[in-house]
């Protein structure tokens, strides 16, 4: 949003409202071990929809994207050991973990 407001030449107490919505799909999680060391990479996709409000007008921002990520190295250390759940079975099917929120 501060991206926009420089862009607008907005002043902050020009701004009437503003809101932000984020929405992110995380999905395609795979996991596998190799050479000792599990590995992880997942489907990441973000759309992000900005809204300024001035008593003159409102100014509309949108960002989207996606890529494949692999998040084993933060994954391990912020939470250590990836569940054994998440590793592929040996059938060459994907396996599907369980995602909690963790905080």
């Amino acid at each position: 949003m501060f991206v926009q407001m420089g862009k607008h030449h907005i002043a902050r107490d020009g701004i009437v409202a503003a809101s932000l919505n984020v929405v992110a799909k995380i999905d395609m999680i795979r996991a596998w071990p190799s050479y000792g060391h599990t590995f992880a990479s997942a489907h990441f996709s973000l759309g992000c929809e900005s809204e300024i409000k001035t008593d003159e007008r409102s100014y509309l921002g949108k960002m989207a994207g996606k890529r494949e990520w692999g998040f084993n190295w933060y994954y391990e250390r912020l939470y250590g050991d990836f569940p054994t759940s998440w590793l592929a079975p040996n059938d060459g099917r994907q396996a599907q973990p369980e995602i909690r929120n963790r905080r």
